[in-house]
């Protein structure tokens, strides 16, 4: 993997006694690593993570996302929302073989308690010598990647707010449902539109809203419409406030899949 740009997005906040980037930054640029980067802004309402998440669209600027922090540092939970929006955004333009790298400062990451986009991550020990040789061969994964049976994207703007996007990759919904759990999140608008082009009208057809549900324990608040989904055509949701879980697919009147993202 050498030659290409590795952007850093540093957790550890600037506080006394908080570790500086250098030491992870020499350590990438000694395997003959490119890098660039910017600390993280923990400021979820404000939606700060859309600079990361833009930056990242750019092929430019980085070829893969490494994360670093402490574990107290993963653990926050604005952060891990606002990580999980970021990656869902370049994942949405870029797929799901954009590779991401979770490197723990003084641990090792589980990808399996990560969320959802970043449940792929290759996780890696930045406290154990030479960790930094380990990016090239656990990167060879992301090239076989399977990218799954639906798409999500996000699309966020202070002036527009939170929109997400889901369709099938293949086939089509019979229907559409959307749904958040957490976080104070309230579903605001849904639409009906061409894929990764949010929709300035849209008809709906037969729209329901303030459905409530309940999936693995979690109760839901939902929407719905019976605008078919196919391929080329997505469902998009505007959401106030950040949720925790979300679940989406089919009409809930329908035998169709469901899909349940944790962003937290």
């Amino acid at each position: 993997m050498a030659k290409k740009r590795i952007w850093i997005t540093w957790l550890p906040p600037e506080e006394e006694g908080a570790p500086a980037p250098q030491e992870v930054v020499v350590a990438l640029q000694k395997y003959g690593h490119a890098t660039g980067g910017a600390p993280w802004i923990d400021k979820l309402e404000q939606m700060a993570w859309t600079s990361t998440g833009l930056t990242l669209l750019d092929t430019e600027a980085a070829d893969v996302w490494l994360i670093a922090g402490r574990k107290a540092d993963w653990e926050r939970p604005s952060v891990r929302t606002g990580l999980a929006l970021a990656a869902a955004m370049a994942q949405g333009i870029r797929g799901h073989r954009f590779p991401i790298v979770a490197v723990g400062l003084d641990f090792l990451p589980d990808a399996e308690t990560l969320p959802t986009p970043l449940a792929g991550a290759v996780c890696l020990d930045g406290s154990r010598p030479a960790w930094g040789i380990k990016i090239g061969p656990g990167l060879k994964r992301f090239a076989g990647a399977a990218a799954p049976e639906y798409r999500f994207a996000v699309t966020a703007e202070p002036h527009i707010g939170l929109w997400l996007e889901v369709g099938p990759r293949v086939g089509e919904w019979a229907g559409a449902m959307f749904g958040v759990s957490g976080g104070g999140a309230t579903l605001t608008q849904q639409a009906v539109g061409p894929k990764e082009e949010l929709p300035s009208k849209t008809v709906l057809e037969y729209p329901m809203n303030g459905i409530e549900l309940t999936a693995g324990g979690r109760s839901y608040t939902a929407c719905a419409a019976n605008n078919r989904i196919d391929e080329s055509t997505s469902y998009y949701v505007k959401i106030d406030g950040t949720p925790e879980r979300i679940l989406f697919g089919a009409h809930p009147d329908s035998d169709g899949e469901v899909y349940v993202l944790s962003l937290v």
